[in-house]
């Protein structure tokens, strides 16, 4: 969804707010104070193959082929022990049917889309779930 943000890595801050209980904000220093995790990680574009699409149905976006997919080791902080900095520990405690959302900023180099900036969301639960592996990285 565009190139990779360049932030600056002493003033950078991660906002947890909403409807946690306790909103706070993460500088860098406080997520390298947390343990790190490292996964080999495949991650495959969800327009992968639109030129084939295209075919039968134009379509909106870069026109790939079945290129659009890497595999790498990705280095950062499992999202649940961030989440825990912001009082989220228990998914009782939250009714059913929650998400955590991703949102950048462009201003600090996200997406500048029509409808705002780019962001996506997961659930609660695969979020605090610790066998789903989800991590905030910051090492490629």
């Amino acid at each position: 969804h565009g190139s990779t943000p360049k932030i600056d890595w002493l003033n950078h801050k991660i906002h947890l707010g909403g409807l946690v209980p306790s909103p706070c904000i993460l500088t860098m220093s406080d997520i390298l104070k947390l343990p790190r995790v490292s996964f080999p990680v495949t991650l495959v574009c969800c327009g992968n193959r639109r030129k084939e699409q295209n075919l039968i149905k134009q379509t909106i976006g870069f026109n790939w082929g079945a290129a659009g997919v890497s595999t790498g080791v990705w280095s950062g902080v499992r999202l649940i022990d961030v989440l825990k900095a912001a009082g989220v520990t228990d998914i009782n405690d939250f009714p059913a049917g929650h998400h955590i959302r991703f949102a950048s900023e462009f201003e600090k180099g996200g997406d500048k889309l029509p409808g705002g900036v780019y962001g996506t969301s997961i659930t609660l639960e695969k979020a605090l779930d610790p066998s789903q592996d989800v991590i905030l990285a910051y090492l490629y």
